[in-house]
């Protein structure tokens, strides 16, 4: 659509669309996305804002960051239950209800005005994905694996 009309895209970040769907919720929100080998795509936001950076993490690291808070840490996003499972201590955490814990369209519709708001847009040229990691053939050819 942006390349046809020519007009400005806002791109919007898979985990940012899943915490907005928290969005009001008290404590911390941590989506969780199953990066495969104990390892997750995550970031963290509290109060409508962002902790830190989307980023590619372990399960442990994750865990020991998470049981620092004392509020509550709402856990979303298609490795929330796997991520939930493999804590050793996770008595302040929860996983969020099944209406809120996947990515739905009104969220990243709602990230995408904000960042159209905030002018943070691109030209349909400039738009591309963002990867936490390589594929796993960039891996492989580059002897990572």
């Amino acid at each position: 659509m942006g390349i046809g009309k020519q007009i400005p895209c806002a791109a919007v970040s898979t985990i940012e669309a899943l915490a907005q769907n928290l969005s009001g919720r008290d404590g911390v929100i941590c989506p969780v996305m199953d990066a495969r080998r104990n390892q997750f795509y995550n970031a963290l936001f509290q109060d409508e804002k962002r902790l830190c950076d989307d980023r590619l993490i372990s399960a442990g690291e994750l865990s020991e960051q998470l049981t620092r808070y004392d509020k509550a840490v709402t856990l979303c996003g298609d490795g929330a239950d796997l991520f939930y499972s493999l804590c050793k201590d996770s008595s302040n955490m929860i996983v969020a209800s099944p209406s809120s814990k996947d990515q739905n369209a009104l969220s990243v519709a709602l990230c995408g005005y904000r960042a159209l708001l905030e002018n943070r847009t691109f030209t349909p040229k400039e738009l591309k994905p963002i990867y936490l990691r390589a594929s796993q053939a960039e891996r492989e050819r580059n002897g990572l694996e």
